[in-house]
Protein backbone atom coordinates (compact mmCIF):
# COMPACT_ATOMS: atom_id res chain seq x y z
CA UNK A 1 0.00 0.00 0.00
CA UNK A 2 2.85 2.48 0.85
CA UNK A 3 4.50 1.80 -2.58
CA UNK A 4 1.33 2.56 -4.58
CA UNK A 5 1.14 5.72 -2.94
CA UNK A 6 4.40 6.78 -3.22
CA UNK A 7 4.23 5.66 -6.88
CA UNK A 8 0.71 7.87 -7.30
CA UNK A 9 2.46 10.86 -6.17
CA UNK A 10 5.59 10.41 -7.99
CA UNK A 11 3.15 11.05 -11.32
CA UNK A 12 1.33 13.23 -9.58
CA UNK A 13 4.44 15.68 -9.33
CA UNK A 14 4.98 15.04 -13.07
CA UNK A 15 1.99 15.48 -14.04
CA UNK A 16 1.56 18.88 -11.99
CA UNK A 17 4.41 19.68 -13.05
CA UNK A 18 4.23 19.57 -16.59
CA UNK A 19 0.57 21.38 -16.14
CA UNK A 20 2.41 24.25 -14.63
CA UNK A 21 5.27 24.58 -17.19
CA UNK A 22 2.05 24.54 -19.54
CA UNK A 23 1.16 27.31 -17.97
CA UNK A 24 4.02 29.03 -17.99
CA UNK A 25 3.94 28.64 -21.65
CA UNK A 26 0.76 30.40 -21.91
CA UNK A 27 1.19 33.63 -18.99
CA UNK A 28 4.56 33.54 -20.56
CA UNK A 29 5.86 33.30 -16.62
CA UNK A 30 9.73 31.99 -16.08
CA UNK A 31 9.47 32.05 -12.85
CA UNK A 32 6.33 29.01 -13.53
CA UNK A 33 9.01 27.66 -15.61
CA UNK A 34 11.46 27.15 -12.77
CA UNK A 35 8.86 26.00 -10.46
CA UNK A 36 7.57 23.40 -12.88
CA UNK A 37 11.25 22.25 -13.68
CA UNK A 38 11.22 21.60 -10.42
CA UNK A 39 8.40 19.25 -10.04
CA UNK A 40 9.02 17.35 -12.51
CA UNK A 41 12.54 16.45 -11.49
CA UNK A 42 11.32 15.74 -8.05
CA UNK A 43 9.15 13.46 -9.58
CA UNK A 44 11.66 11.75 -11.77
CA UNK A 45 14.10 11.63 -9.35
CA UNK A 46 11.91 10.94 -6.94
CA UNK A 47 13.01 13.25 -4.35
CA UNK A 48 10.31 14.32 -1.86
CA UNK A 49 10.89 16.89 0.54
CA UNK A 50 14.50 17.38 1.99
CA UNK A 51 15.71 14.41 0.58
CA UNK A 52 13.92 12.17 2.49
CA UNK A 53 14.25 13.95 5.77
CA UNK A 54 10.45 14.54 6.28
CA UNK A 55 9.36 11.42 7.11
CA UNK A 56 6.48 10.63 9.63
CA UNK A 57 7.24 9.11 12.76
CA UNK A 58 5.02 5.28 13.36
CA UNK A 59 1.90 5.97 16.12
CA UNK A 60 3.95 3.33 18.17
CA UNK A 61 7.07 5.52 18.89
CA UNK A 62 4.71 8.01 20.66
CA UNK A 63 2.12 6.18 22.54
CA UNK A 64 0.15 7.80 24.92
CA UNK A 65 -0.39 5.31 27.19
CA UNK A 66 2.36 5.89 29.67
CA UNK A 67 2.40 9.66 29.65
CA UNK A 68 1.95 11.75 32.51
CA UNK A 69 1.43 15.22 32.39
CA UNK A 70 2.63 16.10 35.19
CA UNK A 71 5.21 14.88 35.00
CA UNK A 72 8.67 17.14 34.03
CA UNK A 73 12.15 16.18 32.55
CA UNK A 74 15.19 18.10 33.78
CA UNK A 75 18.21 18.06 32.58
CA UNK A 76 21.22 19.13 34.52
CA UNK A 77 23.95 22.29 33.05
CA UNK A 78 27.33 21.27 34.60
CA UNK A 79 29.89 23.83 35.90
CA UNK A 80 32.84 24.14 33.09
Amino acid sequence: MRQLLAQSLRYFRIILGVMVIMEGYHAHAPLLYIMGGMLVMMGILNIGCGFGTCGVPDKKAYSTKNYDPNEVAYEEVGKK
